[in-house]
């Protein structure tokens, strides 16, 4: 390597200095990874609920603070109760479906279009399964592979 310099630090300390530099990014994020980030309920109102659990700060000077997801969140992990999802839901509910696309016209369950996978045990024998695809308007029944069942892009009539 030849001696280049920049300001009064040669090269090869500048190489030096990213590579000690590169290592202490690497080690940060170890440490955040340990760390259990707890996700926090996204209710409009949920620190308005006055629940002991929600109160934080000295004596003197108590708040109450958005309440974290526990083992039993609702809509999908996202609310700490169902009176979080429903108030999340008549502020933004309109706004979301508008987005996504509202339906314009109904929609119609008919002979192809309604088929799902089922499975059950076979004459209650429990060591048994049968996996199935079922038509839920004419009762038909197809019978499935439990690879196939589990698949989930197969779908019938694909000459498989």
């Amino acid at each position: 390597m030849t001696n280049v310099s920049i300001g009064n630090l040669k090269l090869a300390d500048c190489f030096a200095h990213i590579l000690m530099w590169k290592q202490t990014i690497i080690d940060v994020p170890a440490i955040v990874g340990r760390l259990k980030m707890s996700k926090l309920c996204q209710g409009p109102s949920c620190h308005m609920y006055d629940t002991t659990d929600r109160k934080r700060g000295p004596k003197g000077n108590k708040r109450n603070l958005t309440r974290t997801i526990g083992r039993w969140g609702y809509g999908n992990k996202n609310f700490c109760t169902l009176s979080c999802y429903n108030d999340w839901a008549s502020e933004h509910m309109d706004r979301a479906i508008d987005y996504i696309g509202r339906l314009r016209e109904p929609k119609a369950m008919t002979a192809d279009n309604s088929w799902v996978k089922r499975w059950g045990y076979l004459n209650n024998n429990y060591d048994v399964r049968q996996h199935y695809y079922r038509n839920v308007c004419t009762q038909e029944e197809r019978p499935l592979t439990e690879s196939q069942y589990n698949d989930n892009t197969y779908t019938l009539n694909t000459g498989e």
